[in-house]
């Protein structure tokens, strides 16, 4: 079974939610591997979702979400999030 390409607009929302992942995590000092423990992944694995290299599984968010006690909606919006101004992604981000 071959993968279906991602088309820009996917890699683009995964990348920005990678940068809302690390933004949030730093805010709250959990480092990347103790946060990855908490998901049930591994360190390198966590790296490729945080980076934006692997697609996003919503059961993923969702433990990175609740790991680091802020909505689902906040993550993937990226409001309340410090610093961070939410995407709109039928633009460029």
């Amino acid at each position: 079974m071959s993968r279906k390409m991602r088309s820009i607009q996917e890699q683009k929302f995964d990348q920005a939610l990678g940068e809302r992942i690390a933004k949030a995590r730093r805010e709250k000092r959990i480092s990347a591997s103790a946060l990855a423990r908490k998901v049930g992944v591994t360190r390198q694995q966590f790296y490729k979702y945080e980076t934006g290299i692997i697609p996003f599984r919503i059961s993923i968010a969702c433990a990175i979400a609740e790991a680091l006690g802020i909505p689902l909606d906040d993550l993937l919006s990226g409001s309340r999030i410090t610093g961070y101004s939410p995407c709109n992604f039928s633009s460029d981000c």
